[in-house]
């Protein structure tokens, strides 16, 4: 049991499942019990991260990548980091998803509050009742945002950044209201 759920894990082909989804691990050794603090993702997909109020690092998922795709259910102020490791003191890119209490979305060139916004779109996408999907791309600095599940299409936002930071790490916060997050990988 992990959080109240049952689990099984086969350390043979590193599977763990819960409700057969893909979730977390870390070091799965034979007849060991593990908490959810060091568990590291392996599968496909992330359900059930929930953020209020602080940003949290959900692990290095991005070494050797420049997409991802997530999805999150909020009526405001969702914060999606990539960072150069796991915390905000280190630099990265910002993408705030109607943030300022306002159908404001935005990207910020590292994770100090009240920076500029370098790519603005307004139009509000979010909702509590149901899950909206992005995508993220990063090449070189050239950071793109989207809507939908094809990454290219549908395009918010886009800004060439004069840094091109090595991203290695999910950073995820919302500010003033619960968000529910699901991280595609």
């Amino acid at each position: 049991m992990m959080n109240g759920e049952s689990f099984s894990c086969h350390n043979a082909d590193q599977k763990c499942l819960v409700h057969d989804t893909c979730h977390l691990k870390f070091n799965l050794q034979h007849e060991t019990l593990i908490t959810a603090v060091g568990w590291r993702h392996f599968c496909n997909k992330i359900y059930n991260i929930t953020t209020d109020g602080s940003w949290i690092d959900i692990g290095p998922l991005l070494l050797g990548r420049f997409s991802i795709q997530f999805a999150v259910k909020a009526s405001n102020d969702a914060y999606f980091g990539l960072s150069s490791g796991d915390t905000t003191a280190l630099p990265g890119y910002w993408i705030v998803l109607e943030g300022f209490s306002m159908a404001k979305n935005c990207l910020r060139d590292g994770f100090t509050a009240g920076s500029t916004c370098f790519a603005t779109h307004i139009a509000p996408y979010l909702t509590n009742t149901e899950y909206v999907r992005y995508w993220v791309q990063w090449d070189h600095g050239n950071v793109r945002v989207g809507i939908g599940k094809a990454f290219g299409s549908a395009q918010i936002m886009q800004h060439q950044f004069p840094v091109a930071y090595y991203i290695s790490n999910v950073l995820l916060k919302s500010l003033k209201n619960k968000a529910d997050w699901i991280i595609y990988l």
